[in-house]
């Protein structure tokens, strides 16, 4: 039996990044939001996040990263994000989070919200899902507003679906968050669950659990399924009847148990003595919170030389050349679309302040992790401010660019990772079954290769991990791919945009053969790849 994972959304364009250097303070405004983290066991946080498009920062970085909706220019101004508001919110929990960051896609793959990792073995990843609603692009991409839910969830792709707790008769979109009842009389409740398709349906749904919820002292909320008060949605109808004699605020949520489906939000109840009765002011943390800042990178001291690296960043978001006065300040390098159609990788940077001036630079390439293998300069020169560097598909390179000003003062800094597609048309690629080029300006080569239920493509990888570029994905469609002796099937959900979407296998030790299977649905290959 091949494992089925669902590929929601970190992705976009294979090659398009853009490589901010040292983010500062965002002057977006900002946005309140309910967000829930649901961990493999508990609710790692759940609650109302004022949120403005500050930088991020994972546990295993080095310095911080934009997160406020205009990375790849998915949106024209910043604001609050999914991913930020999210990762803010376990701030609030004095908890952090690690991924790693994609310059390609300008964008967080999350492997660890809190105390849970994926597990590459079992196919258990994190989704992201914005009303209800598996994203179709980054969680530093997706922004969000004001009435939003956000919702990360532990495992999301195992077909589970997602459960909404709410008061009997309450059939809204966003449950109201509290109700009130008197000590001794049933609370009602219906749960229901949908599977964060577009435009999702909730149906009710038994045999879940209702119970009381224990809320740790950062606010982390565990489900005691074995309380008294605890009861199980009963038939078709979802509903469920639990019974508090302690008054005061009690809280409850939906549990679908171990490989059921993910926990719903949460219900705060006021349980009053007698009619009229009052609980006082509601729990702390169902008021908005704002998480601090985070503080500013360290500024290291900066190095002259090849291989050297300037790490003392500029206020303006430039990089030294060198520590003297009169140093030039120039942006690193950002790698854009131009030059795709052409199966080009295109960087272009800018001189922020010019300085004694730019005497020459030089960019060179070597493949992604591969750490002992000498720089090959791929373009250099003595003008300009954008360069095209021709390299070879199928692989992830490293991209490092060097600039010498005219007091030969000289600073190399790691401009990031691209992958360089194969295309799905190349020389290497044998294609079988129902396939059709289709012209598309926003992909690699500006096309695709559209395949049917049954369509078949074999190449052959160096090491790493598969990395398959799809686009163009209307409907659902499952997507096998065999590597390194093993085989899986990926659910990639449909959309109404063509963005790309990256469908990331586990790491394979040795190179050698790659198949890619259309196994239901049709869906646009853009091309295939490996990184570390």
């Amino acid at each position: 039996m091949t494992a089925t994972r669902r590929i929601a959304g970190l992705l976009t364009a294979g090659v398009m990044l853009t490589l901010a250097t040292a983010p500062g303070a965002s002057a977006a405004p900002s946005s309140t939001a309910n967000v829930r983290v649901e961990g493999g066991t508990s609710t790692l946080f759940e609650g109302l996040v004022t949120s403005s498009g500050n930088p991020v920062k994972a546990a295993s970085d080095a310095t911080q990263h934009r997160c406020d909706g205009t990375n790849l220019n998915a949106n024209p101004s910043p604001g609050a994000t999914a991913t930020g508001a999210a990762t803010e919110g376990l701030r609030l929990a004095a908890m952090d989070f690690d991924g790693k960051w994609f310059p390609g896609f300008d964008d967080y793959y999350i492997t660890r919200l809190g105390p849970d990792a994926e597990n590459l073995p079992t196919n258990v990843y994190w989704g992201i899902l914005v009303n209800d609603t598996f994203t179709d692009i980054g969680g530093c991409q997706a922004q969000i507003h004001d009435g939003n839910r956000v919702l990360w969830a532990y495992d999301a792709f195992h077909e589970r679906g997602f459960l909404k707790l709410a008061v009997t008769g309450d059939s809204g979109a966003n449950p109201q968050p509290t109700t009130t009842v008197i000590a001794g009389q049933p609370v009602n409740v219906t749960v229901s669950r949908a599977y964060g398709e577009k435009n999702p349906n909730y149906v009710p749904v038994g045999g879940m659990t209702v119970a009381p919820v224990t809320t740790a002292a950062n606010g982390a909320q565990t489900v005691d399924t074995g309380a008294p008060e605890a009861a199980v949605s009963s038939g078709i109808d979802g509903t469920a009847a639990l019974v508090f004699t302690t008054p005061g605020w009690h809280r409850i949520k939906a549990d679908g148990g171990v490989g059921g489906p993910i926990r719903s939000n949460r219900l705060d109840v006021c349980v009053v003595a007698s009619a009229g009765g009052t609980c006082g002011a509601p729990p702390a943390d169902t008021t908005p919170q704002q998480a601090p800042p985070l503080p500013p990178d360290p500024i290291g001291p900066p190095s002259a030389g090849p291989g050297g690296s300037a790490n003392n960043a500029n206020n303006n978001g430039g990089r030294s050349i060198g520590s003297a006065q009169g140093a030039p300040v120039i942006e690193l390098p950002r790698f854009t679309a131009a030059g795709a159609k052409a199966g080009r990788i295109t960087l272009s940077w800018k001189v922020l302040r010019p300085g004694v001036g730019v005497k020459s630079w030089s960019l060179a390439a070597r493949p992604a992790g591969a750490t002992s293998r000498a720089w090959a300069v791929r373009a250099h020169g003595t003008k300009g401010t954008s360069a095209r560097l021709a390299l070879a598909g199928g692989r992830s390179w490293t991209i490092r660019a060097t600039f010498t000003d005219k007091l030969d003062r000289q600073v190399s800094e790691q401009v990031g990772d691209v992958l360089v597609p194969l295309d799905a048309g190349a020389k290497g690629v044998r294609r079988t079954g129902n396939w059709r080029r289709k012209a598309d300006r926003k992909a690699w080569l500006g096309s695709v290769h559209e395949g049917h239920a049954g369509a078949r493509l074999s190449t052959k990888l160096g090491a790493g991990k598969v990395v398959v570029l799809v686009r163009g994905v209307r409907r659902s469609a499952d997507i096998e791919i065999t590597a390194g002796g093993k085989r899986a099937t990926y659910r990639v959900s449909g959309s109404a945009t063509t963005a790309t979407r990256e469908i990331v296998t586990a790491a394979r030790a040795r190179a050698g053969a790659v198949t890619v299977r259309i196994v239901r649905g049709k869906a646009g290959v853009d091309g295939v790849g490996t990184r570390p």
